[in-house]
């Protein structure tokens, strides 16, 4: 009994001794330079680290800061580059096209009135462009529309590649702003800080040959004062083609239902049995034309230029005679 309790003890001791002499042996050894670790990668197999990564997080970009994200009221934020990059000729018609917006007061459709032709003017929800208010870089514009109400800018007038972006507020301004602000606030945010030359151009025409358009800008900016100044210089020209129904295939001819036929009071059924409308080709106005006209109305009892339809009991009524003008300058009738 004594002699094992010697034995396992003197075992116990040798045991201790192993240990205490092992545990410095791995300290005193170090790693290999390309062993394996949890910051390496081996790809191919071969026991050798053939990437190093390290634990540093690195950030290479950040969310760019957009106010529509940030805004406590809806904003539409469209960017300058997005406009110009549809090869439109104004800024204002692509505009239009955003259900925000109608097109009121556009190169496409400048509209009746004095003074307000060529002019493109916003008109956020149809309120009007008295209550649509625009600002440049969030202040306001100088008025274009001398002649009709005298607030609304141009937007032809603000150059179309110093544009950095549009933001569109549709409610919650007129507060702010006032009365002009109740449709809402379209606020044109230009560069700043432009250096360098920058010159566009584009050209177009429908397949028909009609609607040819030509653009070109040339844009100059240099920084100076130690980046405290810059100086931007912009000059562009821009051309679009008059359109007229005429050149359009499916508009050149009207045909449509008219009227042909008018019920007296009192049949059966409200009808004499005849169709009142009838399909016609090549329906005309009478009330325009492309270098004017002078109309000249006529008496009931001596219609010289014919009668519309009667009803039977009531006679037609006279159609008024008109004489165009010639291109020459002559008129003519109709």
């Amino acid at each position: 009994m004594k002699t094992s309790s010697l034995l396992r003890l003197a075992a116990a001791h040798g045991a201790l001794a192993v240990a205490a002499f092992a545990a410095p042996a791995f300290a005193q050894n170090p790693a290999p330079a390309n062993a394996i670790t949890d910051a390496c990668s081996d790809t191919d197999g071969n026991g050798v680290c053939d990437v190093q990564t390290s634990g540093n997080i690195v950030v290479t970009g950040s969310r760019i800061r957009r106010p529509n994200l940030e805004s406590t009221v809806p904003i539409a934020s469209i960017a300058g580059d997005t406009l110009t990059e549809t090869g439109r000729t104004n800024i204002g018609d692509e505009l239009n096209d955003l259900p925000q917006l109608r097109s009121t007061f556009a190169q496409s459709n400048p509209g009746l009135g004095i003074g307000i032709a060529g002019l493109n003017l916003l008109d956020l929800r149809g309120l009007g462009t008295a209550r649509t208010l625009v600002l440049v870089n969030g202040r306001r514009h100088v008025p274009a529309d001398i002649n009709n109400n005298g607030v609304s800018p141009d937007v032809n007038t603000i150059p179309n590649d110093l544009i950095e972006r549009v933001d569109i507020v549709t409610g919650g301004n007129s507060a702010v702003y006032g009365s002009d602000a109740i449709a809402g606030v379209v606020n044109f945010i230009l560069k700043r800080n432009f250096q360098g030359f920058q010159i566009r151009g584009s050209t177009g025409v429908a397949e028909e040959g009609y609607g040819g358009n030509q653009y070109v800008s040339a844009l100059f900016g240099s920084n100076f004062g130690d980046g405290r100044g810059n100086l931007t210089l912009h000059g562009e020209y821009a051309h679009q083609d008059r359109v007229f129904a005429s050149q359009i295939n499916f508009l050149r001819s009207n045909n449509a239902l008219a009227v042909t036929d008018i019920d007296p009071a009192g049949l059966v059924n409200g009808s004499d049995g005849n169709p009142d409308r009838t399909f016609l080709r090549d329906i005309r106005s009478t009330t325009i034309s492309r270098f004017g006209l002078v109309p000249v109305n006529q008496a009931v009892a001596t219609p010289t230029c014919g009668v519309g339809i009667s009803n039977g009991v009531t006679p037609g009524l006279p159609y008024t005679c008109t004489f165009l003008f010639a291109q020459g300058g002559g008129l003519v009738p109709q």
